[in-house]
C-alpha cells in the first residue's frame, strides 16, 4: 500500500474515533451502568451510562489476571467474569459490586471466552475454545456442571434466550458460523453459516440477532432463525480494527474494539458512530449494559437531602447535622436558611449546634425582625421559638450587597435606604483595577441599576491549587504514564500507567488522587516478559528448502489472530496456503507451503532441472563446465542489460539462469548478493 493511502486510512480512524461531537444526543438513565473487561491490565470497570461513563472505574476485585468476558445478575446484584490466565487454570468467578462475597463458580477450564446468564433460570453456560464446548452449572456454583454441547471448533462467545428456551453462540474456526440449541443443548443447528470469519461478540435485543465479525469488520443482525440479515455497519472504512463483544442499549450498538481504547457507537440504523466515554482501556473485551430503574423516582432522601442515582442504587447527600442512608438521622440542631437573604446570625453562630446552645438574629438598618430574636437547640434537636424573618420599613434600596472579592470599597453613600436617584461610587485599593461601572443608582423599583463591579488584582496571581502532585516514577525505568499529566491533579483524577513491549504490568493500571491529596494503591512495575511465559505463537519453523519467504512483519511472539504471509523468488511457484494464523491455543493454522521449481517452458512447478554431461569421461565435463560458465556470464549480462535498459522488473526465470544456479550455487549466489548491493536499482519489487 502506498503512503497516500496509508495516510487516507489514518485520516478516517481520527475521523472515526472524534466523530462523537457529531452525534445527536441520546437519553440515558443516571443508575443504568455498563461492565467492561480488560484483557491487559487484568481489570474490570464499571460506569454510569447516563454520565457517559466520566465515573468509570476499576472495581475492587482481587486476583484477576486477563478477564475476557462479563455478566451481571439483577437478582442477587452479583458480577460475573471468566479469567483466561487465573491460577492454577482458567475459571469463572462472582463476586459484588463492592468487591465482596468473590467466589469460584467452575474451575479447571481451558479457553472460557464466553459466559452468559439465564437468570430466570438461575443457570450459568460457558464455552470453552479448546475443549470444544458449552457448559453449564448452577448460578451459585453449587451442584453438577455438566456439558451439553460437544464437537465444536473454536466457539467464542454465547447469550441466553430464555423466553424462546434458546442459547446462542459464535464459533470462528474452520467452518465459522452462528449456531443455536435448546436450553438443554438439544436440536443444535446453524442459523447462520455464510459470510462470516472470525465472528466474535454476539447478542439479543428485540428478537433480533447481533454480531460483529473481526475480519470482515462488519456488525450484523438478523432475526432469531437467522433470515432477514441486515447490515448495521461497514467499520472498513474507518481503517484498521478489530471488534470483539457488543451489546443493544436505548436504540444503539455499543461495542468493545482491541484496536481502541474508548467505548464505541452507532445507532441501528447505521447513523452516528462514533467513541463513547474516556479513553481507558488496553484491550477491551466483554461488555455488559445494565438497565436499572431510576433509584431517586421515589424520593428516598428525608429532611430535603439532594439525591442522586448512582450505580446499584441511590445517594443522598445529607446536608451537616444529618447522617444515615436517607439523611434521617439527626446529629445536632440543623440552622434553617433564612428565606430574606439579609438575616444576622449576631452571636453564638458555630458549625454543629448541640442541645444548649443558642444563636441570636438581627436585621440591618432599614428592615425589621418579625419572629425569634433569640433560638435554642432542644434535646429533640430542634429549635425553640419562631424562625425570624427581615421585611423592610421603609420602601427605597437596601445597601448593595457586599464585594465577594472582600476588596471593593463603597466610597459614597453609605446610608441604611436609599430613596430613587441615590447613587453609591465604587473605588478599589492600590494593586487592584476596577473591573465594571464605578456608580450604580437606585431606580424606582428599588432595585440596583446594573452589576456590581469587581476588584481584580493587577499581578494576576497564580492560585494555591491543593491536589495531589503528579506521582513519582515507578521503581524501574520503563513504566509510562500514557493518560493525560498534568502539574496538579483534584481529588477523583486518575492517572494510567502500561508497560512497552516486551514487559508486563504487575500491579493497578490506575492510581486515584484521593481527598487528602495522596495517590491511592502503590505504583506498578514493569516487569520483563519470560520468554517461557509469554502467550502467543512462536515465529514459524524455516522451510526445509531455504527458498521459501516470510515476506510479512517478522515479530518475535503473535498474538491471537494474528498472521504471516509467504511467497516464493522468481523460477519457484507456492505449493500450499499463502497465508497462517496464530490460532487460540497458539498453533499456526494449516501446514506451510513450499516453494517448487517452475518448468522454464510450461511455467509449472516440476522438480530439480537435471544436468547431463555431455561428453564422456572426465574431460568432458570439464569441458561441459567451462561452457555453462560462459553462457552463464553472457545470460547475467544480458539480463542485467535488459534490466538498465527497461529500467523495470524482467522475469529471470530462464533455462541459463537456473542452470547456472544449479550448477554453480556458491558463485551464482555471490553474484545476486553484489547485485542487490549496486548503487543503481535494477527493478522495483512490491508485494501489493
Amino acid at each position: 500500500m502506498d503512503g497516500t493511502g496509508g495516510s487516507r486510512k489514518r485520516w478516517c480512524l481520527q475521523h472515526f474515533l472524534l466523530s462523537v461531537l457529531l452525534t445527536t444526543f441520546r437519553t440515558a438513565h443516571a443508575g443504568d451502568f455498563a461492565l467492561i473487561a480488560d484483557l491487559n491490565n487484568g481489570t474490570i470497570y464499571a460506569g454510569s451510562m447516563g454520565r457517559s461513563l466520566v465515573d468509570l472505574a476499576p472495581l475492587p476485585l482481587s486476583g484477576i489476571v486477563r478477564p475476557v468476558t462479563v455478566d451481571f445478575d439483577p437478582q442477587e446484584r452479583m458480577i460475573y467474569w471468566s479469567d483466561l490466565r487465573s491460577q492454577p487454570s482458567p475459571k469463572i468467578s462472582r463476586a459484588n459490586l463492592d468487591g465482596s462475597n468473590q467466589m469460584t463458580i467452575a474451575e479447571n477450564l481451558r479457553l472460557p471466552d464466553g459466559l452468559a446468564l439465564d437468570v430466570e433460570a438461575r443457570i450459568l453456560y460457558w464455552t470453552d475454545g479448546v475443549l470444544g464446548h458449552v457448559g453449564r452449572a448452577s448460578m451459585n456454583g453449587t451442584g453438577n456442571k455438566e456439558i451439553i454441547v460437544e464437537n465444536l471448533d473454536q466457539p467464542r462467545t454465547i447469550v441466553t434466550d430464555h423466553s424462546h428456551g434458546h442459547i446462542y453462540w459464535t464459533d470462528w474456526g474452520s467452518s465459522p458460523r452462528i449456531e443455536r440449541a435448546d436450553l438443554d443443548g438439544g436440536n443444535r443447528t446453524s442459523v447462520v453459516d455464510s459470510d462470516l470469519h472470525w465472528p466474535n461478540g454476539v447478542t439479543i435485543d428485540a428478537d433480533y440477532l447481533y454480531w460483529c465479525d473481526a475480519f470482515l469488520n462488519k456488525i450484523e443482525r438478523s432475526d432469531l432463525s437467522g433470515q432477514n440479515r441486515e447490515l448495521v455497519i461497514d467499520l472498513n472504512p474507518y481503517g484498521d480494527l478489530h471488534p470483539y463483544d457488543l451489546d443493544v442499549y436505548r436504540g444503539d450498538v455499543y461495542w468493545t474494539d482491541w484496536k481502541v481504547n474508548t467505548l464505541i457507537r452507532v445507532s441501528l440504523n447505521g447513523r452516528g458512530e462514533g467513541n463513547f466515554g474516556p479513553s481507558t482501556f488496553q484491550q477491551p473485551g466483554g461488555i455488559h449494559i445494565e438497565e436499572e430503574p431510576d433509584h431517586c423516582d421515589s424520593s428516598p432522601c428525608d429532611n430535603g437531602a439532594p439525591c442522586e442515582d448512582v450505580i446499584g442504587g441511590f445517594l443522598c447527600q445529607c446536608p451537616p447535622g444529618l447522617q444515615g442512608t436517607t439523611c434521617s438521622d439527626a446529629t445536632s440542631c440543623v440552622l434553617p436558611p433564612d428565606p430574606s437573604d439579609v438575616l444576622m446570625v449576631v452571636s453564638g453562630q458555630q458549625a454543629v449546634y448541640l442541645p444548649g446552645d443558642s444563636v441570636q438574629y438581627a436585621c440591618p438598618d432599614g428592615y425589621q425582625l418579625s419572629g425569634s430574636t433569640t433560638r435554642i437547640c432542644l434535646s429533640d434537636l430542634t429549635w425553640s421559638g419562631q424562625q425570624p424573618t427581615c421585611s423592610l420599613t421603609v420602601v427605597g434600596c437596601a445597601p448593595p450587597t457586599p464585594d465577594p472579592s472582600d476588596v471593593l470599597m463603597v466610597v459614597s453613600g453609605g446610608q441604611a435606604v436609599y430613596h430613587p436617584g441615590d447613587s453609591v461610587q465604587y473605588a478599589c485599593p492600590d494593586g487592584y483595577q476596577l473591573s465594571g461601572s464605578a456608580t450604580r443608582i437606585c431606580l424606582s423599583d428599588f432595585t440596583w441599576a446594573g452589576e456590581a463591579p469587581v476588584c481584580q488584582d493587577e499581578l494576576e496571581p497564580t492560585p494555591d491549587v491543593s491536589g495531589c502532585t503528579p506521582p513519582t516514577p515507578g521503581p524501574s525505568d520503563v513504566l509510562m504514564v500514557v493518560s493525560d499529566q498534568r502539574a496538579v491533579y483534584l481529588p477523583g483524577d486518575s492517572v494510567q500507567y502500561a508497560c512497552p513491549d516486551g514487559y508486563q504490568l504487575s500491579g493497578s493500571a490506575t492510581r486515584i488522587c484521593r481527598s487528602d491529596f495522596t495517590w491511592a494503591g502503590e505504583a506498578p512495575q514493569c516487569m520483563e516478559d519470560d520468554p517461557a511465559t509469554v502467550s502467543g505463537c512462536t515465529p514459524p519453523t524455516p522451510d526445509p528448502s531455504d527458498v521459501l519467504m516470510v515476506v510479512s512483519d517478522q515479530r518475535t511472539v503473535y498474538q491471537l489472530g494474528d498472521s504471516v504471509q509467504y511467497a516464493c523468488p522468481d523460477g519457484y511457484q507456492l505449493s500450499g496456503s499463502a497465508t497462517r494464523r496464530c490460532r487460540s491455543d497458539f498453533t499456526w493454522t494449516g501446514q506451510a507451503p513450499q516453494c517448487k521449481k517452475e518448468d522454464p517452458i510450461s511455467g509449472k512447478s516440476t522438480g530439480a532441472i537435471p544436468v547431463a554431461i555431455i561428453a564422456g569421461g572426465s574431460g568432458g565435463a570439464v569441458l561441459f563446465l567451462v561452457a555453462v560458465a560462459i553462457i552463464c556470464v553472457v545470460a547475467i549480462t544480458v539480463k542485467r542489460r535488459r534490466r538498465r535498459r527497461f529500467g523495470g522488473r524482467v522475469p529471470i526465470s530462464d533455462i541459463a539462469d537456473r542452470t547456472c544456479k544449479e550448477v554453480f550455487p556458491k558463485e551464482y549466489s555471490t553474484y545476486v548478493h553484489y547485485e542487490k548491493h549496486i548503487a543503481e536499482p535494477l527493478y522495483s519489487e512490491t508485494l501489493f
